[in-house]
Parts: C-alpha cells; structure tokens; sequence
C-alpha cells in the first residue's frame, strides 16, 4: 500500500477517533449537567413549599377546616324527606365538588377525609340503596377484596350511576366530529412506543453494565473507595458515603454517576475503559436518551412529592414581587372563603332557607365559577 493512502487512512481513523470522543464527552456532560439541574430542581420545590406553608399553612387549614364543616351540614340536609330528587341531585353534586377540593388541597392532610368520604356513602346509601345494591352485584371475586375496599368501590360506582345523566348531556355538547376513539387509540399508541423505547433502553443500559469495561471501572473505583484501607476516621466515614453512592449507581443503572465517579476518584477519563468503537457508539447514545428523558423530567419531579409539587406548580413565580402580590391575594381570598363557610352554616339552618339556593344553583347550572354568596 502507498505510504501516502497509509497516511491518509490513519489521519481519518485519528479524525474519527477525536470526534467520537468529543461525542462522548459532550452527551456526558450535558446529562451530567441536566442531572445537577434536576437535582437542584428538586431542592428548590422542597425550600419554597416550606416557605410557601409558613406564610399560607394557618389560613388554608383553617379554609379547609370551615369547608368541612359545610360539607358535614349540607349532608345533614340530604335525607330530608320533603326534598325532590332533583333538590338531592343538586346537593350531591355540591358536596362533591366541595369534598374534591379538599382531596386535591396540599394543606388537608390533618383532616379525616376518609370518615367524610364515608359519612357521605352511607347517608346517600340510605336514599339510594339501589345503587349499592348494583355495585355489590356486579362480577367481582369478593373473597380477594376488603371490606373497606368494596365500600369505596361501591360509593364510587354509586357516584358515577348518580352522575351518569349529566356526562351524557356533557356527551351530547361535543361536536359532530370528534372522534374520541382515534384520540385515545392515538394516546395509547404514543405510550406504548414510548414504554417499548424505555424497555430496550433498559436492556441496553443492563447490557452495558454486565460489560467488561464498566466492570473494570467498577473495581477499580471501588479499590480506590473501599473504607477499610483508610487509617484516618473522617476520611473512612467519608469513603464509606461514596461506596454507598458508587453501589447505589450500579443498583440504579446510573452510567453517568459510575462515570463521575471513577473521573474524579481513579483520574481518568472512563473513555479509556470503553472497548472499541461500537461499544462507543452505543454509550453516546445511551447517554443521550438518558439526557432527553431527564430533560423532560419536571412532572415526575413535581410528582415525587405531590404536596410539594402542587404548591410549587400553584405559587411558584419568577419574580418575588409577583409572588408577595398574589400570596396577599390569595389569602384574601381564602379568608373570605372561610367566612362565607362559616356564615352559611351559621345562618341556613332549616330546608326553607336552603331550597331557594338549590334552585339559584339549578338556575345557574351549577356554574362553578360562581364564587358569590349563596354560591360558595
């Protein structure tokens, strides 16, 4: 072969080399940096909900207490004999919008919400023991389910058969031409490409660390980590901190934490670990995978603590004076809230001074963005 072609064949070998490092080291800092963000995301929820329930946390209880109240005395009305069946319809439907609130309040959790839940099922249960009956009957292997579970079960199935009539009116208001079926097949179409993706990642990502090269790595961190080669107590403590992380890694399928790892404790680049090109290529594009998915992270974040994650999500503002603002705001709101709960429980007392809000509510048709007194 000419000297010249040899060459030329190993400056493109050398060119292809450099940049697929550069890949590397590109797809692993950035994920590493969106790890960091995400980390630090996570820190940020956790400081402002606690500031947010130091500012807020003594009224919205109190909100919240009041509304529980309400709810305990419109249940109080609904078996009244002299009321219609549209009367109790009206009632119900109030309730339940007032008992969802509180479910999705991050400040409920010091109230009994499942004795109010049953409060409600039995007191509808008596009116409507039809519906029980129905949701008892209905095919289940009742020796695998408990009790408890039955009962809410059948309180649900009751809801939906009472509710049953205004999703079909709801139905009936959608337009000629949606399909709702190509939707939801489209939706699920969607999931299931993205849960198949996510498996072969997963077979991917464990391929890789049953590998030879990220086995090396791992020992060769781990002789570097292991406490009990470390004389000096602090030191040991601190190395027996890094194991747990550097096992965890491994348990958690966390390339980029390995990599980190033996980049900062062995002092090397854990691209000399990696074998040959192809193992390369599929390390990059593990990493980027990794990145999109981490990137795209913020809800499951949200999620991890769901108190959290709903204050952060309602309150968060960039600007601290925008937030002071609607902070005041919303207490004022809730404030107000709060005494129109009390002063309705205070002031209608008998079915007289009840039918005529019923029928203001018919009348609106259950306009939920009524927020006026008799509305609540």
């Amino acid at each position: 072969m000419d000297l010249s072609v040899q060459k030329n064949k190993k400056r493109k070998e050398k060119k292809r080399s450099q940049s697929l490092e550069q890949r590397f080291n590109t797809a692993w800092r950035r994920l590493v940096k969106q790890q960091q963000k995400n980390e630090q995301l996570q820190t940020d929820i956790r400081a402002f909900a606690a500031d947010i329930r130091h500012r807020i946390a003594a009224e919205e209880q109190s909100c919240n207490t009041a509304r529980y109240h309400l709810i305990e005395h419109l249940l109080g009305f609904y078996s009244r004999k002299s009321l219609a069946q549209w009367h109790r319809e009206i009632l119900l439907e109030w309730i339940n919008d007032h008992f969802l609130e509180l479910t999705c309040n991050p400040f409920s959790h010091d109230l009994d919400l499942a004795s109010l839940q049953k409060n409600i099922g039995e007191v509808v249960q008596k009116i409507h023991p039809e519906f029980f009956a129905e949701a008892n009957h209905k095919p289940n292997n009742k020796s695998q389910v408990d009790p408890a579970d039955a009962e809410e079960s059948g309180t649900e199935d009751m809801f939906a058969d009472l509710f049953a009539e205004f999703e079909q009116d709801d139905d009936e208001d959608e337009p000629d031409n949606f399909d709702q079926d190509s939707v939801f097949e489209e939706f699920f179409r969607e999931q299931q490409q993205q849960e198949e993706q996510e498996e072969q990642e997963r077979k991917d990502i464990n391929q890789f660390l049953k590998s030879s090269s990220i086995n090396k790595m791992f020992r060769k961190i781990a002789g570097v980590l292991h406490p009990d080669r470390e004389q000096d107590p602090t030191q040991r403590e601190q190395k027996n901190h890094l194991m747990a992380e550097l096992v965890a890694a491994r348990e958690d399928n966390d390339i980029p934490k390995i990599f980190t790892l033996y980049n900062d404790h062995v002092g090397e680049s854990p691209l000399g670990q990696l074998n040959d090109e192809e193992e390369l290529l599929k390390v990059i594009q593990l990493l980027k995978h990794q990145y999109e998915f981490l990137r795209d992270d913020e809800q499951q974040i949200l999620s991890d603590n769901p108190r959290d994650g709903l204050i952060y999500e309602y309150f968060y503002r960039k600007k601290q004076t925008q937030l002071d603002a609607d902070l005041k705001q919303h207490l004022r709101f809730i404030n107000e809230a709060r005494d129109e709960y009390e002063q309705f429980v205070a002031q209608i007392t008998s079915l007289s001074k009840l039918k005529p809000i019923l029928q203001a509510r018919f009348d609106q048709g259950y306009d939920e963005d009524h927020n006026d007194i008799p509305f609540f």
